[in-house]
């Protein structure tokens, strides 16, 4: 290997990095806060259970906000490999798996969830529930929410069958003292 070959090899790294950062193509962590009950996801007999959630990072919410169908959303890609729906890749910039448990204690219970490498653009995370039942009593559930990302943030709550949207001014989680805890969620990612 001669001097050109080592000198061209040792330039070609940060030149890719220096043009990815002119490119826009720069990326932060984001932290996906939950705030979840006793209640989460109540099966047909009243009883909470383990929720999936799908945590979409959006360059635009639009069509994500625009599809009323869950099927549509429930793909076998989504659901095996994180890989979002046809209508949605366009404006997906990553998507990544979430899965919440009920509060045990009664009190309400934070669980972060961070998330890295999230592209500079995605600046909205669309957010699917595969709640364990779904009836024509529980049209008014939400099944999916768009909620801003602020500050590296995007914070939520479920109460029972439905995704609420939690303010950025909200206060902060509470320290475990306080009645309410904080915890490290799991999740998968892609």
């Amino acid at each position: 290997m001669d001097y050109t070959t080592n000198r061209r090899r040792l330039w070609r790294g940060p030149a890719l990095a220096a043009l990815a950062a002119l490119a826009g193509c720069s990326t932060y962590t984001a932290t996906l806060r939950a705030t979840v009950g006793d209640d989460l996801n109540p099966s047909l007999t009243g009883s909470p259970g383990v929720l999936t959630v799908w945590a979409f990072f959006l360059k635009k919410p639009d069509a994500f906000e625009a599809e009323r169908s869950l099927a549509t959303f429930l793909t076998p890609g989504l659901r095996d490999e994180n890989r979002p729906p046809e209508f949605l890749a366009a404006d997906t910039a990553q998507v990544v798996t979430l899965y919440l448990q009920p509060a045990v204690k009664g009190a309400p219970v934070d669980v972060e969830f961070e998330v890295k490498e999230v592209a500079s653009e995605a600046r909205h995370v669309g957010l699917i529930a595969a709640f364990q039942s779904h009836d024509d009593a529980d049209r008014d559930e939400r099944w999916r929410l768009v909620v801003p990302v602020s500050g590296g943030v995007a914070a939520f709550r479920v109460a029972g069958k439905r995704l609420e949207r939690i303010e950025p001014d909200a206060p902060a989680p509470a320290e475990p003292s306080s009645g309410k805890e904080v915890q490290r969620g799991t999740r998968s990612s892609r």
